[in-house]
């Protein structure tokens, strides 16, 4: 690490207690509104730039949140997660749907190609509008950015917990709650809004995949969960990881966000690692572009923090509208 490079360690203290609905989830065949109206994929008016045209496939059912293909379309998914192919279906693109006279456009989050068929699951369909009735239907990638008049760049690096599932709606309701809020990077979230997160990575996954992240004004970075070696590699990765993004762009700034519990064995690993990255902040300067925020603490110290853990690991909706409003402190008044 630079010499001169500041840490200042935030503890967020905010006890905020309301609820939010569910993921609209159903397997009915027929168009079901979301819970949360605010939060949906709202694409311009632009006409859309055409990546590939897929063709026509028969779509034997379809609702709010999934799509499913008649078996005769064969494998559809992505043969290779996060490649960011843009000739395949994958969880980066936006797709136009057109069946008969009527046009529609979706997103996804993830995949299943294990029983026969694809069927395309966490779907968002923009302005909150989907097929009525399953059938068949032609299929293009298009690119339709959603607009984003935010001036405050920002950049989220992390594991499934910075975007897959409930996750994937982590952006927007930051951006909710602070409009200035601009999110960018190589990937695409179902609302679409860009990150930087992959299922699954630990910090040397980060590390090997650094030269593909995008430069960013302000990084937020959560990692490190998923590893399973030494707390102190944990950090020494973390350090290494935060000295080349600040190389990335003139004036970037870093905040590293300690590690949100577990609801299992790995919790105390998880503390350990916070406990660390604790003193490698306190041991620096404070007056740099990096900052630890202790989102771990500020989320443990929840009185429900259980409850926001559905399945002990990734936070539901409700959790993630409370790691929002925990992170609000870093981006008011700046």
């Amino acid at each position: 690490m630079k010499k001169g490079i500041g840490f200042l360690v935030l503890i967020a203290c905010q006890m905020i207690i309301f609820g939010c609905g569910g993921d609209g989830s159903n397997d009915e065949g027929n168009q079901v509104p979301l819970p949360e109206k605010n939060l949906i994929l709202e694409l311009p008016q632009d006409q859309p730039e055409i990546i590939a045209d897929f063709g026509d496939f028969t779509v034997s059912r379809i609702g709010s949140t999934f799509i499913e293909f008649d078996p005769l379309a064969g494998d559809l998914c992505d043969p290779v997660l996060y490649d960011r192919e843009v000739d395949n279906f994958n969880f980066d693109g936006l797709y136009r749907v057109r069946s008969k006279s009527e046009v529609y456009f979706f997103r996804f989050g993830w995949q299943d190609c294990k029983n026969g068929y694809t069927r395309f699951i966490h779907v968002k369909w923009a302005n909150d509008i989907a097929p009525a009735t399953p059938g068949t239907m032609h299929f293009e990638a298009v690119d339709l950015p959603i607009v984003q008049t935010g001036s405050q760049e920002v950049t989220m690096i992390g594991d499934s917990i910075t975007w897959n599932s409930d996750g994937e709606s982590w952006r927007i309701r930051m951006a909710r709650l602070n409009p200035d809020l601009r999110f960018i990077g190589s990937r695409t979230d179902t609302y679409g809004y860009g990150h930087e997160g992959e299922g699954g990575d630990g910090t040397y996954r980060v590390l090997d995949r650094l030269p593909g992240i995008v430069p960013s004004d302000h990084y937020l970075l959560l990692i490190g969960t998923n590893d399973r070696f030494s707390e102190e590699e944990t950090v020494l990765n973390t350090q290494h990881i935060v000295e080349e993004l600040l190389l990335k762009k003139d004036g970037a700034r870093v905040t590293v966000l300690t590690l949100l519990p577990r609801e299992d064995e790995f919790d105390a690993r998880v503390q350990n690692v916070n406990f660390a990255l604790r003193e490698w902040a306190a041991t620096l300067d404070p007056g740099g572009n990096v900052k630890l925020f202790d989102l771990g603490a500020a989320f443990r110290a929840q009185p429900d923090w259980q409850d926001l853990l559905p399945d002990g690991l990734h936070p539901g909706a409700d959790g993630y509208q409370r790691l929002s409003e925990l992170l609000q402190p870093l981006f008011s008044g700046s």
